[in-house]
């Protein structure tokens, strides 16, 4: 028997001789071995992307290659409904460098991000997404980066291949989260980046539930540097990600990094006492100093509307912000492991 400590938790725990502990049985976070060879780790999750896989990993490949022959591509399905885990196991048996984990069901995109970078052995890891609408091509200029000093290389649309709506809609979003975030995020950086192996543990340890990795990414500071880019259409041209979910994501993303809706409607409430006390002065004056009649409905059905409609959206708000903390409060973790190769 061998007795293990677990770093996260600092609990004691015993483990068989011959037998390998992967996650520690009191937190149930995984066990990040000691130091590596793997020079570099290329990390993507995947929900049914049956019909990428193939090219994904061989431009991968190709891409690390030029970097090191020290590599490893780590592949997270999040509960595929299609056959994306067994081309994953086909491809896992010709290919070495090649690892995979199955998740027990879909549990999001942040989810499958995390349970990858507790996974990643490389002193050097790449988070990019599984559809190519990420260059795989740009991973050799990140790793050199990486190489000169950087600790953090996150990258910068400068364009995207996709509808106008969705442009817009975009666009909208990086913009208040930018304004909104503490510390503020550079506009249009995505997940696509590369992380040095302390900054991987660093948020690795982190508690929270609720992620948003770039904007951990951004949080944790240290050395960063950017590289810009031109984004391209999906391999298979199918999105996977539709609006409602992206607009719930923009949602938890602005609301895990900054209190400022709370302190929006702190000022509209002024602004609406404010308004208030005009509207009570001047039926007062009209009362007392004026023959003419009190102004009817119309005013008060107005600032009546008016402020129940923000009540409502401010209730709405703090409503996501208790639901963070309902989230937080379950402490559940943030996925199950299904299958590991």
């Amino acid at each position: 028997m061998k007795i293990h400590t677990c770093k996260k938790c600092g609990e004691d725990f015993a483990v068989s001789s011959g037998s390998v502990a992967r996650n520690c049985p009191i937190c149930l976070s995984p066990l990040r071995t000691g130091p590596t060879d793997l020079e570099l780790s290329i990390c993507a999750p995947m929900w049914c992307e049956e019909g990428v896989i193939d090219e994904f990993v061989e431009r991968c490949a190709r891409a690390a290659a030029s970097c090191t022959t020290n590599f490893e591509i780590l592949i997270v399905d999040d509960g595929s409904r299609d056959e994306t885990w067994g081309k994953i196991n086909r491809l896992a048996q010709q290919k070495p460098f090649l690892r995979g984990v199955r998740h027990s069901r879909n549990f999001g995109l942040q989810a499958a991000v995390t349970t990858a970078l507790e996974r990643a052995r490389g002193r050097a890891v790449v988070i990019i997404d599984g559809d190519l609408e990420d260059p795989p091509e740009l991973i050799p200029e990140l790793f050199q980066k990486w190489r000169n000093g950087a600790e953090i290389v996150y990258t910068v649309k400068e364009g995207r291949k996709v509808s106008v709506p969705k442009k817009i809609l975009f666009k909208l979003f990086y913009y208040l989260f930018s304004r909104l975030s503490s510390p503020p995020m550079v506009p249009q950086s995505g997940l696509f980046c590369l992380l040095d192996s302390r900054i991987v543990q660093l948020i690795n340890t982190l508690p929270e539930r609720v992620r948003y990795i770039p904007g951990l990414r951004s949080w944790v500071g240290f050395r960063q540097e950017e590289v810009r880019y031109s984004r391209n259409k999906r391999y298979d041209t199918v999105p996977r990600q539709s609006l409602l979910k992206l607009l719930q994501l923009a949602i938890t993303s602005i609301t895990s990094f900054s209190s400022a809706p709370l302190q929006f409607g702190l000022v509209v409430g002024l602004l609406s006492l404010m308004l208030s006390l005009i509207v009570i002065l001047g039926i007062v004056y009209t009362r007392v100093f004026t023959d003419m009649a009190i102004p009817g409905w119309a005013t008060y059905s107005t600032l009546l509307v008016g402020l129940g409609g923000f009540l409502s959206l401010y209730i709405s708000i703090i409503g996501c912000y208790l639901g963070h903390v309902y989230t937080e409060v379950k402490r559940r973790p943030h996925s199950f492991i299904a299958e590991e190769i």
